[in-house]
């Protein structure tokens, strides 16, 4: 990207710089209009002053800051004198009140995120990096140390570094990892200790959305993370490219040789530490060791409304098992800095130390004019001028048919040249169920005999049979059965295509961009269509691996508790899928249930006519691909859904499993406190009545490192489960 340097302005000429006042002798005062300044002080008054006296003051700007520009009354001055950073200034008073102003430039050549460093004391650090990897394990201990509850913590990083070859690589490849960077300013991440995931969201910025909704240079945000955490080795699953390649459209050669490019150490820092900084002792954190991490220490962490815990993220690529402190890089102000997010913080907010620099980050970022500050393009946004360009339309089959790759196990990859992110495409489709604001479409509201002949017979070049899931928060009129026009960005999320980016306006609606209900009845009451799914047995519904269609499944099916010997991650037996104990996450098992919040409860089950249980699944290994024997049933009850039977309702996989467990109304942070309720459930079974069973949408999910798929059936309406609902014999 081309940069501008803009000049700055040291010390202004002007006429009249001593301002005089005519034979009035009276009082004078001072109203230093910088006294507050960010970056700089303007100080040396006299407590009372007379009309016709001269007021002399002295101008001190911060480090890496100039003198902009200094002015008395409105009128600009030039300095008298310098004594290396302090600049002499002298005006003449008035008789009532005298306006001192000051303004400061910065200096464009200063690396802020090289100068900002980890502002917390030595102790606490070399603390800090005593726990890792290799020193903590699985659960861990609650004597160590806890983002949550003590504000400071380790987390697992993406990159490793092998000093028998002296090369980095990624951590990918590793099933028991998970890092997932949702956009710009939110990462989910993985603690070292508990081993636990923390939803992150970044203090002091606020970076454009990318998500289901797309903004102008949103999505290059998301990229420049992606990158910072994963530098070369990091990709999304239908893309071609690695971030490392994304970056070649936001910076010059010079600056992306300059940029870290992936991290070997994270570390994540609360807000009450960041603003005690130095202050704070290694004593005051270690008081809390021993607690419950819904016990918050001094310096715990705090929360957004969405559940997200606000942090610092403090990154590194070192060769060093412990790197030196002044290795790290805070993200938060590297997005600032880079011009891809605004400053967000206040002086009061977050104390002088980070309000400064992150005020100083914004203020480069705008004289080097980077990225949203340089008044030029996002090339990941699409422009589309309202009055010129029509969204073409994309049938829903071509989507799948037309470029996405097609696996002979795994069937239609989420991949296509279209699933870049930006791109506006308008998909017509029947309404098949509702997730929240979201909802599902397919070609269809029934199929006929000879389409669902074409779609059993698994014919990849079908023009019916196909679905897609739209992305969105907000709410909106659509609901189940309408026939409705979408227009959003195609994209993939784990192993499914979707829509995102979608615009909906109830007044004055935009036909090229609004999402549109295309059939009336001739009263002009919206018409409803009767969506029929599409009847499998548990054995198509694996093969066939219809992408998000609603389906219907013939089979009884039981659910169990399973354990399986999964040596491919060279970690000998490891539990991976407990009858759904990973209902929240696998990571919250013994120590922190009160993060079961806002999330999908995940079953496994057997089917067929006789409940044979087995001890064991089998894992079928094919090439880079991990493929789950059809011998279980995946199941996913979406976080919206409740389901009943006979007065129960389920709370947690053991509804279905069977067992024990304690609910709380409140949440379940709140569970052992009044209000807690203990429940015990016999295990369930699906039975199929009159040859058929449970409703749901099927999907596949896929890894982002394409090692692992399974099918999955979504339940996203309870009356479409728990109809089929009996104790199992």
């Amino acid at each position: 990207m081309k940069k501008r340097y803009a000049s700055l302005l040291i010390g202004v000429l002007t006429l009249g710089a001593l301002v005089g006042c005519g034979a009035d002798n009276g009082p004078a005062t001072i109203n230093n209009l910088a006294e507050n300044s960010a970056h700089g002080k303007v100080y040396g008054f006299k407590d009372s002053y007379t009309s016709g006296e001269a007021v002399t003051f002295t101008v001190e700007p911060d480090a890496h800051f100039d003198i902009e520009k200094v002015s008395f009354n409105g009128v600009n001055l030039s300095y008298q004198r310098k004594d290396g950073n302090k600049y002499t200034y002298s005006a003449t008073a008035i008789s009532g009140e005298n306006k001192v102003f000051a303004s400061f430039a910065v200096d464009p050549t200063v690396d802020w995120v090289e100068e900002f460093d980890m502002n917390i004391s030595d102790d606490i650090y070399d603390y800090v990096m005593s726990f890792n990897e290799s020193t903590t394990s699985n659960p861990g201990s609650l004597d160590a140390l806890d983002f949550r509850r003590d504000g400071i913590e380790q987390i697992r990083a993406p990159l490793k570094y092998d000093s028998k070859t002296d090369k980095f690589s990624g951590k990918a490849d590793n099933s028991d990892f998970f890092f997932n960077c949702v956009d710009g300013d939110t990462t989910h991440v993985e603690t070292f200790n508990l081993k636990y995931t923390v939803k992150i969201r970044y203090l002091m910025d606020d970076t454009q959305e990318s998500t289901s909704q797309m903004e102008e240079w949103g999505l290059s945000g998301s990229y420049f993370s992606k990158y910072t955490f994963w530098g070369e080795f990091g990709k999304e699953n239908n893309e071609a490219a690695h971030y490392e390649q994304k970056m070649e459209a936001l910076f010059s050669a010079e600056e992306l040789a300059k940029l870290t490019g992936g991290a070997t150490h994270i570390i994540l820092m609360s807000k009450p530490l960041a603003y005690a900084g130095e202050n704070a002792t290694l004593e005051e954190i270690k008081e809390a060791k021993g607690q419950d991490p819904e016990y918050k220490g001094k310096y715990g962490s705090t929360t957004d409304g969405n559940q997200r815990d606000l942090a610092f993220v403090w990154y590194c690529k070192s060769k060093n098992a412990k790197p030196a402190k002044s290795e790290f890089r805070c993200l938060n102000l590297e997005l600032i800095y880079q011009g891809f997010s605004e400053n967000t913080g206040s002086l009061d907010g977050y104390g002088e130390y980070f309000f400064k620099h992150f005020d100083a980050a914004g203020l480069s970022a705008k004289v080097n004019r980077r990225h949203m500050q340089s008044g030029e393009r996002d090339p990941y946004f699409y422009y589309y001028m309202d009055d010129d360009v029509v969204v073409p339309n994309l049938p829903l089959h071509r989507i799948y048919t037309d470029d996405a790759p097609v696996d002979d196990i795994i069937g239609y990859l989420p991949k296509s040249d279209r699933a870049d992110k930006k791109r506006l495409w308008a998909i017509d489709g029947y309404v098949s169920r509702k997730v929240g604001g979201a909802f599902y479409i397919q070609d269809r509201p029934e199929y006929s005999e000879e389409e669902i002949a074409q779609i059993k017979a698994n014919n990849k070049k079908r023009k019916v049979g196909f679905g897609i899931y739209v992305f969105t928060y907000a709410q909106t009129p659509i609901d189940e059965g309408q026939h409705v026009r979408v227009i959003g960005a195609l994209s993939s999320y784990g192993g499914t295509f979707q829509m995102q980016g979608i615009s909906y306006t109830a007044y004055s609606p935009n036909p090229k961009r609004n999402t549109v209900i295309l059939d009336y009845n001739e009263d002009g009451s919206i018409k409803y269509y009767d969506i029929k799914p599409i009847q499998l047995t548990v054995e198509e519904f694996h093969t066939l691996q219809l992408p998000q269609l609603l389906v219907q499944i013939k089979d009884n099916v039981y659910f169990n508790n399973f354990t399986v010997d999964q040596t491919s991650y060279g970690e000998g037996f490891v539990d991976v899928c407990e009858g759904g104990k990973y209902e929240i996450n696998r990571y919250n098992k013994d120590f922190y249930q009160f993060y079961n919040v806002y999330n999908s409860i995940t079953l496994f089950a057997r089917y067929g006519d006789v409940d044979n249980t087995p001890s064991e699944i089998e894992t079928i290994h094919d090439g880079d691909t991990m493929r789950k024997a059809n011998s279980f049933f995946r199941i996913i009850i979406n976080s919206e859904v409740l389901i009943k039977y006979r007065g129960e309702e389920a709370y947690s996989y053991k509804f279905f499993t069977g067992g024990e467990y304690q609910y709380n109304a409140k949440g379940p942070k709140y569970i052992g406190q009044e209000g807690t309720q203990t429940f015990t459930h016999s295990r369930k079974m699906l039975e199929a009545k009159d040859g058929v069973g449970v409703i749901g949408i099927s999907k596949g999910y896929i890894s982002t490192t394409y090692k692992t798929f399974k099918m999955e059936l979504e339940i996203v309406k309870a009356y479409d489960m728990s109809q089929f609902i009996k104790k199992a014999a």
